[in-house]
């Protein structure tokens, strides 16, 4: 309780002093940070490691994550894209529904991405509108959904192939035997 008071009181006088404290989260000193090159000169980014954090939990959790990673990089472009108006996403929206009801973590790409402010509209539907951000965090973190892309389609790949060699191998198996026969394992041999 001491170091909280203590820590308040520091920044506070950081504050009095011209200072600027932008936020204030628990946890954020041990969160790791990635690199965002901005102007010729790079800067820890927080808010890109939470993002790829994010993105790296959702392309885990989902069962077909590059469909849902090819989704998140479409919202993600409609926030880059924007003209003087700010996107918005309807969480009511069939497509959005679709993509936060795969993953719980896709929610926490969105407003990590600039989707973080909720409103609701005269009916009642609610929608996340994206706020300003700076364009090179945007091409960062479309960066990473097209990373996370190509390694999820790998992935995806490689698992279809194995699939399929499995499916060879049962045919191979089973046309052995003759036909109407019923195909079963060899025996396991006791050991004892």
């Amino acid at each position: 309780m001491l170091s909280l008071v203590i820590t308040t009181a520091t920044l506070a006088a950081g504050a009095a002093a011209g200072g600027v404290v932008s936020s204030m989260r628990p946890g954020d000193s041990g969160r790791p940070s990635a690199r965002l090159t901005i102007g010729g000169a790079e800067e820890a980014s927080p808010e890109l490691a939470e993002f790829q954090m994010h993105l790296h939990r959702l392309s885990e959790s989902a069962e077909e994550p590059s469909r849902l990673l090819r989704a998140l990089l479409g919202y993600i472009r409609l926030a880059a894209a924007r003209g003087g108006g700010r996107p918005s996403l309807c969480l009511w929206d069939p497509a959005v529904r679709a993509l936060l009801d795969a993953s719980p973590h896709a929610l926490p790409c969105l407003r990590t991405a600039g989707f973080c402010d909720e409103r609701r509209d005269q009916s009642g539907a609610p929608f996340l509108f994206a706020r300003r951000v700076r364009r090179p965090f945007l091409a960062a973190i479309e960066a990473a959904c097209e990373h996370a892309i190509a390694l999820a389609e790998r992935d995806e790949e490689a698992e279809a192939h194995a699939d399929e060699r499995a499916r060879d191998a049962s045919r191979a198996v089973g046309s052995a035997a003759p036909p109407g026969a019923e195909v079963r394992p060899p025996p396991l041999e006791r050991q004892g």
